[in-house]
């Protein structure tokens, strides 16, 4: 037998060989379909987890530039005009009293009306997707909280001192804390703007493979959102630094 099966491997060799040929390509076209099938799998999956992060990012950005402009409304657009009308206020006017009520409704909404914490909640949203933004979210919304209360102290300040009183006039403590909300209103909007720089050179640095630097502030003595040594948004406060002088790293 094995006789018969040598000599029919040496007149059908060249057959064979063409066969073995044969199934060896096969199989290397089916190892390579299965090879490019994953390949193009990863790379589907990859393309839909960048546009769910984009579609988050977009999401967030929106957020936060509806917050900063906010923040710029309460002192332009409603604390800062409403200051102007006490200082300027006419005893001949007795419409203070009602620009007071608007102002009072527009500084400190019911909570049901209040629109401006969606960035913090569209952090929270996308928690999964961007978990090294919480210490950052966390800290920005302990400040918001703060701000809030400053402003509901203000507000009752001015009702009881300035239209209650029937004085008009701002005083030193009502005067004190407008400068001190009108600063701490100042740095929120420059932190959220911060956010926002940080944030979307962390994400194009992420598809592209590049790093951009931190921004480097105007006045150091300011807080300020910087990425960490573990890639986590976190907020520097350099209160005991000079306005000039750069923190140590």
């Amino acid at each position: 037998m094995a006789k018969t099966l040598l000599k029919f491997i040496k007149y059908n060799k060249h057959f064979i060989i063409a066969g073995v040929g044969c199934l060896t390509a096969i199989l290397l076209i089916f190892v390579g379909w299965i090879i490019l099938y994953r390949i193009t799998l990863r790379s589907q999956k990859n393309h839909m987890l960048n546009q769910i992060m984009n579609d988050a990012r977009i999401d967030i950005i929106d957020a936060m530039r509806s917050y900063r402009n906010w923040l710029i409304a309460i002192k332009k657009d409603i604390l800062g005009p409403f200051v102007d009308n006490v200082i300027n206020y006419e005893h001949t006017d007795d419409s203070l009293a009602e620009r007071f009520v608007e102002f009072q409704k527009r500084l400190c909404p019911e909570s049901g009306e209040i629109t401006y914490h969606r960035w913090f909640f569209k952090l929270k949203e996308y928690e999964l997707l961007f978990p090294n933004t919480v210490k950052c979210r966390d800290e920005l919304m302990r400040r918001d909280r703060e701000i809030e209360a400053s402003l509901r102290e203000l507000v009752k300040g001015i009702k009881e001192d300035i239209i209650e009183s029937d004085t008009f006039d701002l005083g030193e403590k009502i005067s004190n804390q407008v400068q001190q909300d009108l600063k701490v209103l100042d740095e929120q909007e420059a932190l959220v703007e911060d956010f926002i720089f940080s944030f979307q050179n962390y994400f194009f640095g992420k598809l592209t493979g590049s790093e951009v630097p931190t921004r480097e502030p105007e006045r150091y003595s300011r807080p300020r959102i910087i990425l960490d040594k573990e890639e986590n948004f976190i907020l520097v406060d350099n209160k005991n630094i000079s306005s000039t002088t750069p923190p140590s790293p």
